[in-house]
């Protein structure tokens, strides 16, 4: 059996994200146990990198992966424009 490409890419989406929560913002990183609906991590908010203060803030992330997801560039360049039907942003 082949993994899809999607899948890779889907995983690597995963992976960098946590690399950047906990490397360069030094935040607390976490992946919910069994099935989720949208939310695929959370990152909860140190306020200091040397004297790490936890705030209580938490932020649900919802990981995208995979071209498709990235052919819009943001008219600053900055970024991607994400579209999705309303299922999604409900």
């Amino acid at each position: 059996m082949r993994e899809p490409p999607v899948h890779r890419a889907e995983q690597w989406a995963v992976d960098e994200v946590a690399r950047i929560v906990r490397r360069e913002l030094s935040w607390i990183y976490f992946e919910p146990h069994g099935r989720e609906y949208g939310v695929d991590a959370f990152a909860e908010v140190k306020d200091s990198a040397t004297d790490p203060i936890i705030t209580g803030e938490r932020l649900g992330l919802q990981i995208e992966g995979g071209d498709h997801y990235f052919s819009r560039p943001s008219r600053d360049g900055r970024g991607w424009t994400f579209r999705a039907s309303s299922d999604h942003l409900a």
